[in-house]
């Protein structure tokens, strides 16, 4: 069941984001960090009735760090800006995760391979912290070499987060679809084929009607998706009375999903077919 995060959470995000430009220094930064750690502690709480593996503590490990930089008594902008950057990404995904219900499995699979970054980094601070002479004597320039190579790892893991989020948003648009299910479709001829595609004239078994449909065959499933979301925005922005246009799609867990487009009869027509289509389910 979704969770909605409190309103002091939401705020304290906002500011967090917003004080970015400021310049006060050392003592701005461990405002930043204090105010990061009191809203990653409510979403930690409110984690706790989440169903998502390693959320939770994803969560804590990213308050550990924030607490490890802010008692670190170098100051190192650097390793600030890293321990910012891990508490960010977890507050992004806890509010994509109230946003719920559904969470897919690749967003699932990247918070376990976050959690598995994040305990790196907070080993690293706390070892940084604890006050042992040989972590004590590292350079500058090693503290950020390799704050430098979890940057990298923490880039690459919110780029993959805010591309699951565009698919998501994109499957949730195309949700409010007209679903055209397999079995109210009865195929043609194929007329045509591309990279990984085929379209072909159906008629609707309920109402007789004329359609084409364009189904998706490539190996790869999520190209064939991609394809298939791509597809669904150009037919949906690019309609013209005497072509075909958008009429709906396949259901969401179409193996090998389609669109379904009207209108094109003239485009049919004209059309030299290239092979009868015996049964939909062979395509």
């Amino acid at each position: 069941m979704p969770y909605s995060l409190p309103r002091k959470l939401k705020f304290l995000s906002i500011k967090f984001r917003r004080s970015r430009s400021s310049t006060d220094g050392e003592t701005q930064i461990q405002g930043k960090l204090g105010a990061t750690i009191q809203a990653l502690t409510f979403a930690e709480k409110i984690a706790e009735s989440s169903s998502v593996p390693f959320l939770k503590g994803a969560i804590g490990v990213a308050i550990v760090v924030a607490e490890c930089v802010r008692g670190y008594q170098s100051n190192n902008a650097a390793l600030e800006k890293l321990a910012l950057s891990c508490a960010q990404l977890m507050i992004d995904i806890s509010k994509r995760v109230e946003a719920g219900p559904d969470i897919s499995e690749d967003l699932r699979v990247l918070i376990a391979d976050l959690f598995g970054t994040l305990e790196e980094v907070k080993n690293f601070a706390t070892r940084l912290s604890s006050g042992n002479k040989l972590w004590r004597a590292l350079t500058q320039q090693e503290i950020k070499d390799q704050v430098n190579d979890y940057h990298r790892d923490l880039d690459q893991a919110h780029r993959k987060f805010q591309t699951l989020s565009i698919i998501v948003k994109d499957q949730s648009e195309a949700s409010q679809d007209i679903i055209y299910p397999h079995g109210n479709i009865e195929a043609g001829e194929i007329y045509t084929t591309g990279n990984e595609w085929v379209a072909f004239s159906a008629t609707l078994v309920d109402s007789g009607r004329l359609i084409m449909v364009k189904r998706y065959m490539s190996d790869d499933a999520s190209r064939r998706k991609t394809m298939y979301i791509q597809d669904q925005k150009a037919f949906k922005k690019n309609w013209y009375p005497h072509l075909v246009s958008y009429m709906g799609s396949s259901g969401p867990r179409e193996e090998y999903p389609y669109v379904v487009l009207s209108g094109g009869n003239h485009f049919l027509h004209v059309m030299r077919p290239v092979i009868m289509m015996p049964c939909f389910s062979h395509i």
